[in-house]
């Protein structure tokens, strides 16, 4: 296998990951992201390694999965923000059943 299929072939193998994320996104699921960032490192090693000819053949799927990454994250962050905004409106309901709970004072 060439040095160039490699790198293509770890593209894939992290966009499938990004598209099988984003579907335990949108299912409300823990999402995982752990190697992401060490796979993203990975295939950027391997493309400065190889020879400006043969890295500019990788250069438009790589530019593909960064957007796919992009996209991920404001998912990720929007999700995020939903969740913020339960959490808070679930603490203002629990200040308020307190506070009419209590016993006046005498």
């Amino acid at each position: 296998m060439s040095n160039v299929q490699k790198v293509l072939d770890d593209i894939k193998t992290v966009s499938n990951t990004l598209d099988q994320v984003e579907e335990e996104l949108k299912a409300g699921q823990d999402i995982n992201l752990t190697n992401l960032n060490l796979d993203v490192q990975n295939i950027t090693n391997q493309i400065t390694d190889l020879p400006s000819q043969e890295a500019e053949q990788v250069r438009m799927p790589l530019v593909h999965l960064m957007e796919k990454v992009d996209l991920l994250y404001e998912k990720i962050r929007a999700r995020h923000a939903e969740i913020s905004d339960k959490l808070k409106g679930l603490n203002s309901r629990e200040q308020a059943t307190k506070a009419y709970q209590k016993k006046p004072e005498e």
